[in-house]
């Protein structure tokens, strides 16, 4: 890899920074976004922990998984959103650097933003509910949620190229993290639902959470994070070939990508 190469994704990873920073203020995500997601871990803790024994616990787990997906999901989508409502989608096209490459840099401050998150929720959540050994234990395990947060992100930057044209960026990020709810196991097994259990094996964060559970247990854990590195392969492939299937029907019909 050349040096005007390296130059330029650390310039464009800089720049997003920048852009980040300028759009979502640190003032605004402690007082926001950040309890916002103390708040979600809190919630489906709790609900996990009805009717069940041991259900606060698994839930606890689930719940600062599930912390990662919103930043890591709806924040990709925000980052296409907002190329869509300045109009600078083409000028991206025009540029070196592929796009989808371009999108992927300038969304990495979304994925410390979901890392802080899951601290908070590990030691807030924790020490509100006799938790916190646990959450600390949890903290020790953050190369794994680090992975969760990389496919999540792949998985929205593949799904979100969907709703390009269409005003579904943001309605596309959350529906990924719906569906994570839904048949991620975040706080009961989702194998009463049979599709949905199925569904869960090709969605992020569903197999990094079985290996944090597995290794919480002290139980085989390296096939969960084998399958969870595979998903998020998949799904960055995906969005490869997803957003140079944009790009070239746009140059085929002449239109501009987000008409």
């Amino acid at each position: 890899m050349s040096s005007e190469r390296v130059w330029a994704y650390a310039e464009t990873a800089r720049v997003g920074l920048r852009d980040h920073l300028a759009a979502n203020p640190w003032r605004l995500s402690v007082l926001t976004s950040w309890p916002r997601g103390v708040l979600q871990c809190l919630l489906y803790t709790l609900l996990g922990a009805v009717g069940t024994q041991g259900g606060e616990s698994f839930a606890f787990v689930g719940a600062v998984a599930l912390a990662v997906a919103p930043p890591a999901s709806v924040g990709v989508a925000t980052v296409l959103l907002t190329d869509r409502t300045m109009g600078t989608y083409t000028r991206l096209r025009l540029g070196r650097l592929p796009t989808v490459v371009v999108l992927g840099l300038r969304s990495l401050p979304w994925l410390a933003e979901a890392m802080i998150t899951m601290v908070l929720s590990a030691v807030c959540v924790g020490a509100l509910i006799g938790q916190l050994p646990l959450g600390v234990r949890l903290l020790a395990l953050w190369p794994v949620f680090l992975l969760m947060v990389t496919t999540s992100m792949a998985a929205a930057l593949a799904l979100t190229i969907l709703g390009v044209g269409h005003d579904l960026e943001i309605m596309l990020g959350n529906s990924l993290v719906y569906l994570i709810i839904a048949a991620g196991g975040i706080v009961g097994s989702a194998a009463r639902v049979p599709w949905l259990d199925d569904l869960g094996v090709v969605l992020p964060v569903r197999n990094g959470l079985l290996a944090l559970r597995a290794l919480l247990a002290g139980r085989p854990w390296q096939g969960h994070l084998l399958a969870e590195i595979a998903v998020g392969a998949a799904w960055a492939v995906a969005a490869w070939l997803a957003h140079r299937w944009h790009e070239k029907r746009a140059r085929h019909d002449g239109r501009n990508a987000f008409d």
